[in-house]
Parts: C-alpha cells; structure tokens; sequence
C-alpha cells in the first residue's frame, strides 16, 4: 500500500525513481547444524577428549581445535541471494514488526552447538550414571552460568542492540527405541551478538567452562565438543545517514513526534545481510500482539497499519526527491 502510494506519486509528478519491494516468505537464519553426526569437522570446533584418552583423532578434535568449515553450505538464500544478483540499492527500509521507534542497528547471529559423545548401550545394561542424558541438568546449568557471565560483559550504554543466548533443542536417542541408551547427546543455541563478537573465541569460552564444570563428575569421562557458525554479524547504519534520517522525519509525521529511543533490542533480520552489503538500512514497524486464540499469531490494528502504510511513502518520497530531514510536501 505504502510502495504503491510512493510509487504512483513519484509517477504522476515524472521524477525519475527506483523503487524495488521484496517479499519475504522464510527465516533470515538458519542453522546449519542440522544432521546427528556431520562427515567432517564443524564450521568453528572447540572439542575436549574425554579424561584420559590419548588416542589419535582426525583432524579438527584435539582440545580447543578450531577448524574450518566442513558441511555448511555457503550457498546464500532470500535477501542475500537476491543481493549478489541484481544491482544493490542505495538505501533500505526492512518494514517488520519491532520496537516503536526506528532501528539502525540490529545484532548478528551465531548458531552453537554443545556435543556429548559416549557409546551406545542397551538400558539394561546401563550404569549407575544413567547415561548421557541423566546429565542434561548439569550442562544446561553450566549453559545458563555461561549465559549470565556472556550477557554482562556486553552490556553497553548507548547501543540499540543487546546479545542474548538460549538453548532452543536438545537432541538424544531415538524415540522408536527407548531401550537404548544414546551414544551422542547435543544442545543447539542461538546467541544474537554485538559488535566485534567472534564465534571461535565464543566456543572455546564455552568448552572451557564445559569442561571445568563436569570435571570430577560423570560426564568428565565423555568426549565434549562446541562448534560456532556465525550467520551474521551485527551491523549497524550511522545514524545521521539520509535513511534514517528520512525515516524519522516520517515517524515524525505520522505520530506528531520524534521516535522514542530504543535499546536492548535482540531482534536480528535481514537489516543485518542488508547491512553487510554495505547498504544503509533503517527498519521500522507497527507493534504486534499475540492472537488470544492462537498465540502463534500476530495481530494487528489495521488503523495502524494503514499509519506505517502512510510511512513507508514518506520514506520513498523523501528518498527519490534528496530531503533527508524535510517534510516530503506532497500527499500520500
């Protein structure tokens, strides 16, 4: 609605124009680590032999290793593949859902994943251990710490992102034969990052407190390993850009103010693979609500998204006509 009132503006008037609306349909990330045992080492692999062994391995698991990546497609996808094919454009608006105000700052993100290697056995034959997954509270508790220590040392004032960790699956044995006591046991995280964040310096970090907090206990005797994948970076845009400073004029407009600041925000999009293109991005959206009848969905009040409609003109108008900080002076 927006890009058309934008669009037919710039058309009646005859100003020369591009304007180009990309939909997407998918994630901007995904993870790569999405088969049980991968054919080689892990994108960035911080492994530890369990206690004890001094046998030879393949390359990639000494302690503390960091290897390059092996089964990670680079192949890009939805905005980044559509980037590296056509001409890159002078500016973006992502329009999604956020924080109210304008962002020109959006965290990276990072994949983790925490390996427990041990052998399979039937659980009638099982020890007094109980297996790999009777230490689950252990790791996640170890995971957790790890998190609070991560999230404090990156807490800076002034910034619009934040980084944030969790444990998003757990995988271990095979629901079909529970008679069997799982060999591999792994934890997936996602961690959204800050500037400067280095996803080899991350798993090392966590191996070591792995590796401390199972000591003496057991889980020392099984082999642990953390492999990182960095999506993407964060990314931010200068906030003096024309962008942003078209976007504020026409939050502006439409709310009779300026944008309140923003930070904390975790939120990582495609605002950050624009960004890495080395194009100035600013995202701005109306606020969403949890459907009472389904919480899966968001709900919207089409009055504000007529609002945010009248917006995102305002920016294209700004942007085509060279007025960064000026009302666009024509209607929408």
């Amino acid at each position: 609605m927006g890009y058309a009132a934008a669009a037919t503006a710039l058309r009646r008037e005859g100003l020369p124009h591009r304007l180009c609306l990309l939909l997407a349909s998918a994630g901007t990330h995904s993870s790569p680590f999405t088969t049980a045992r991968p054919a080689g080492p892990s994108p960035s692999a911080a492994s530890a032999p369990a206690a004890g062994d001094t046998s030879g391995r393949t390359p990639g698991t000494a302690a503390a290793d960091v290897s390059g990546v092996s089964g990670v497609s680079a192949e890009p996808s939805g905005i980044d593949e559509y980037l590296r094919s056509h001409p890159l454009p002078a500016a973006a608006v992502v329009a999604k859902c956020g924080p109210p105000g304008v962002l020109y700052e959006e965290p990276g993100a990072i994949f983790l994943r925490v390996r427990l290697d041990g052998s399979y056995r039937p659980v009638l034959a099982r020890g007094a251990d109980g297996g790999l997954l009777t230490g689950l509270g252990v790791v996640v508790a170890i995971l957790e710490s790890w998190r609070a220590e991560h999230l404090a040392a990156r807490s800076a004032p002034g910034r619009q992102l934040a980084a944030e960790a969790g444990i998003g699956a757990v995988r271990g044995g095979l629901a079909e034969k529970p008679d069997l006591l799982p060999g591999l046991v792994e934890l997936h995280l996602y961690l959204t990052t800050v500037p400067g964040d280095d996803p080899d310096e991350i798993a090392r970090t966590v191996l070591e407190r792995l590796r401390a907090g199972i000591r003496g206990g057991p889980l020392e005797r099984h082999r642990v390993s953390v492999d990182a994948h960095m999506a993407h970076p964060a990314g931010s845009t200068p906030p003096g850009a024309p962008v942003i400073r078209q976007a504020i004029a026409a939050w502006d407009d439409e709310h009779g103010a300026p944008p309140p600041p923003i930070s904390g925000w975790k939120g990582s999009t495609d605002g950050v693979v624009l960004r890495g293109h080395g194009i100035p991005t600013a995202r701005v959206g109306p606020a969403a609500a949890a459907d009472p009848a389904d919480p899966r969905r968001d709900v919207f009040d089409p009055r504000e998204l007529a609002r945010f409609a009248r917006l995102y003109a305002g920016i294209a108008l700004r942007h085509a006509l060279g007025v960064p900080g000026a009302r666009s002076g024509r209607s929408t």
